[in-house]
């Protein structure tokens, strides 16, 4: 199902639900001591409500819901300032400084900036 209205651009990233989401909405009600009862007028949401998959647990901002287009197999995604820099950093490391003679946080980070590099070119770092 493609959604074309209220749920337009929402899959859920860990089943692909594209149904049924709840999503912590805003909207007024009249509150009395006695109770409140919901005025059924508008509902407002943004990518930051809180959102949830009625499917699985998978939870976060509407944000981390909205689908993300499809990068055909064996392409690779346009190359992104951020992914640009962490090239760059890289090749510069990987000259410069010697990895065995620094920090384990340093060489972990180095290792994490690969995994990037290599996740977003859709490969396995080496």
């Amino acid at each position: 199902m493609t959604n074309e209205n209220c749920l337009e651009g929402v899959r859920c990233p860990a089943c692909g639900n594209e149904d049924t989401f709840h999503i912590a909405v805003t909207t007024t009600a009249i509150v009395t001591d006695d109770g409140a009862e919901v005025e059924h007028g508008d509902m407002e949401w943004d990518a930051a409500s809180f959102t949830w998959c009625v499917n699985c647990p998978e939870h976060g901002p509407l944000s981390h819901f909205m689908a993300r287009s499809e990068v055909p197999p064996g392409s690779s995604p346009p190359p992104t300032p951020l992914l640009a820099a962490l090239e760059s950093l890289l090749s510069n490391i990987d000259e410069d400084v010697p990895l065995a003679t620094v920090s384990r946080h340093f060489r972990d980070a180095v290792a994490d900036a690969r995994a990037v590099v290599a996740d977003a070119k859709g490969r396995r770092p080496a």
